[in-house]
């Protein structure tokens, strides 16, 4: 089975590496987010509980400047505001965003598209 590729795979050859945290509460929203970005070929490395569940917005985290072209990539294909993108460019986290899901993540217009990919097992 080929792995789908994204656009910036296309572009530079590798996959965006990212980690998905719940920073909601809602049982199973990280493995959720999780199955979406992985069947629309990005490489989610990790994904856990956030370090609290106060987070109401939906927000992404930079942390290699060269991953700041593909940010894009990631808002689109979540339907994200470009001004949930955070930037904490971190030399020792080796993957290049962590995406953290709030409480609006089944206002975000991809949330349709993403609850298709819930696995019951």
């Amino acid at each position: 089975m080929l792995m789908t590729q994204t656009k910036s795979e296309k572009t530079t050859g590798k996959k965006i590496q990212l980690e998905v945290l719940n920073g909601c509460g809602t049982k199973g929203v990280a493995i959720l987010f999780t199955n979406f970005l992985r069947s629309n070929g990005y490489d989610v490395i990790n994904f856990k509980n956030a370090e609290n569940f106060n987070f109401n917005k939906t927000k992404i985290i930079i942390h290699k400047h060269d991953a700041k072209n593909f940010a894009n990539e990631i808002i689109d294909i979540l339907a994200l505001d470009s001004k949930q993108i955070e930037y904490n460019f971190d030399k020792n986290i080796f993957y290049e965003m962590t995406l953290i899901i709030g409480s609006d993540y089944k206002k975000l217009n991809s949330f349709s598209e993403v609850a298709m990919h819930y696995n019951p097992f």
